[in-house]
């Protein structure tokens, strides 16, 4: 996730602006009122609450002006974004970096984290916005917005009389909190980064206590509610880990299964319907379902980097005289792979179609999108792309039976992003990024398909040559060594058959390199600095 948090940072502008001291030096007033309401109906939606009830301060109104003004006549637009850009470096240094801050100014910074602008020159920090974010978290933690979860719950289940004001204060410092750790939580996901907020088992409990009746499909504390509980799970799969021990991988399968993807499959079972149901912001229920996805996706890919880890500090990786480190795996590793593997390729392949199904104008709705919703379209798709590689290298035939119908969905998924390319700059080097994955894998599909390259027999059989093989990605009893697709010891020939079909074409073992192919990845490399330079 980090590396595509990199290939989407945006370029500097390199532009010389004049300085401006605030807001109105660059605005009209009649801009500033259009753009404040701009962003209300039509930004406001991702932050998960309503920003109504806050008062006017120069820094929210400064960050909320800088990204509705993408919606600017385009010639307006590039005078007015560097000077604006500029303005909020220097309200972001100050505000970040004081022990004076309110509600007003966490949702500044909240903001930044989730639209940050472009850098106006090559020499200028990039804007980090985990570092935003962590920034944000430390300003709510000088309000003690930290606690504001306990401290609801705490007011409403008092037996003193609570008026309607003050638990409506309450569940506005909630709803502030909530949204920041979602925000926080999105950009350390998956890149290493340990988020300096912290959650707890009340924050997904919260508004069944406080606000019960907030919870309905017309409110937007029902998306805060199970993204909390989406989030919390996945951070809780990241930190499983495969430990040493001859029952490691049976623990660990159990811990990951029981703990954490079923109990994001609960929820999928909850939001699944909400983006075709449901009439308020149905755009935003739909992208609670990508969300999930995108969670489901880190923590899987999290496991088969556990698996491949734990094969190297476990020695398996250690060739066995002529026979290389697969033949030494143990069938219930094997399993575990085609499991985790085959889940991973479903999950990013369903993230792409629920980001193409739903019929919304993405003028209005994509065009507004976080950019850290364009970084999981990104990932969702080079894994695809990986997958695609991978069968390609490895299982001889499989590519004209499986993973087939991604070749057109890519395409897809580049034009939709591409409609908005002029007004999102994030979408415009998502939709590149893309092309590339698309231009390398096709690239060496024309290659090998006219037999310049030839084909690398992996590690694995085909169907014939692992008799008695169970098909079930469950069965975890079996613990004998096998001898997968390697040459024959006497006659140096490979076992493997190009006769795959639906029904057997992972039904031997998965190749764990398939999302972690350095080969792959130095050639995206230098096809993305051709086309860098092309440009």
């Amino acid at each position: 996730m980090l590396a595509m948090q990199e290939l989407l940072r945006k370029d500097p502008q390199e532009v010389a602006v004049p300085p401006a001291s605030n807001i109105s030096d660059i605005l009209s007033q009649a801009e500033i009122e259009s753009l404040l309401a701009l962003f209300d109906s039509r930004f406001s939606p991702w932050l998960h609450f309503s920003t109504d009830y806050l008062r006017r301060h120069p820094f929210l109104d400064l960050t909320k002006c800088t990204v509705a003004a993408r919606y600017l006549e385009l010639t307006r637009r590039s005078s007015v974004i560097p000077r604006l850009s500029n303005l909020v470096d220097a309200y972001t240094f100050k505000f970040a970096f004081t022990s004076v801050q309110s509600m007003e100014t966490v949702t500044a910074l909240l903001i930044l984290s989730l639209w940050p602008p472009a850098p106006n020159s090559i020499d200028a920090p990039a804007h980090d916005s985990r570092m935003i974010a962590s920034s944000a978290v430390s300003a709510a933690i000088q309000l003690s917005l930290n606690q504001a979860v306990p401290n609801a719950v705490k007011l409403v289940s008092s037996n003193d009389a609570v008026s309607d004001a003050d638990k409506e204060v309450a569940v506005n410092k909630v709803r502030l909190w909530l949204s920041l750790l979602s925000a926080e939580w999105m950009l350390c996901m998956g890149t290493s980064r340990t988020p300096t907020s912290q959650r707890s088992d009340l924050d997904y409990q919260v508004f069944d206590t406080v606000s019960p009746s907030s919870l309905n499909t017309s409110s937007r504390d029902l998306r805060l509610y199970f993204l909390t509980r989406i989030q919390s799970l996945a951070g809780k799969g990241l930190q499983i880990h495969l430990q040493d021990g001859p029952r490691a991988l049976q623990t660990f399968h159990d811990e990951i299964v029981e703990n954490v993807l079923i109990q994001l499959e609960i929820v999928y079972t909850s939001i699944q319907p909400l983006g075709v149901t449901v009439d308020f912001e149905s755009y935003h229920f739909n992208m609670l379902v990508i969300q999930h996805h995108s969670c489901r996706l880190l923590v899987l890919y999290h496991i088969l980097s556990e698996l491949r880890r734990y094969d190297a500090r476990t020695g398996q990786g250690q060739p066995e005289g002529p026979r290389t480190w697969y033949s030494g795996l143990k069938r219930t590793h094997d399993t575990a792979v085609r499991e985790w593997g085959l889940d991973c390729l479903t999950t990013a392949q369903s993230l792409l179609v629920t980001f193409l199904s739903h019929p919304g104008p993405d003028r209005e709705f994509l065009s507004t999108a976080p950019d850290s919703v364009f970084s999981i379209i990104l990932m969702a798709a080079a894994l695809v792309v990986l997958g695609k590689t991978s069968v390609l290298r490895y299982y001889k035939g499989a590519e004209k039976v499986v993973l087939i119908a991604s070749e057109e969905l890519m395409p897809k998924v580049i034009a939709r992003l591409n409609r908005i390319a002029d007004i999102s700059e994030s979408a415009h080097k998502c939709a590149e990024v893309i092309g590339v994955l698309l231009r390398t894998w096709k690239a060496e599909a024309r290659v090998r398909s006219s037999g310049l390259l030839q084909w690398q027999p992996s590690a694995i059989a085909s169907p014939e040559d692992t008799p008695g093989a169970s098909s079930s990605s469950s069965d975890f009893s079996t613990a004998q060594h096998q001898h997968h697709g390697m040459p024959d010891l006497q006659t140096g020939q490979h076992h493997n058959s190009n006769n795959y079909d639906f029904e057997n074409v992972f039904s031997h073992p998965v190749n764990q390199e398939m999302f972690l192919d350095v080969e792959f990845w130095n050639t995206f490399a230098q096809s993305t600095v051709e086309n860098n330079l092309s440009r």
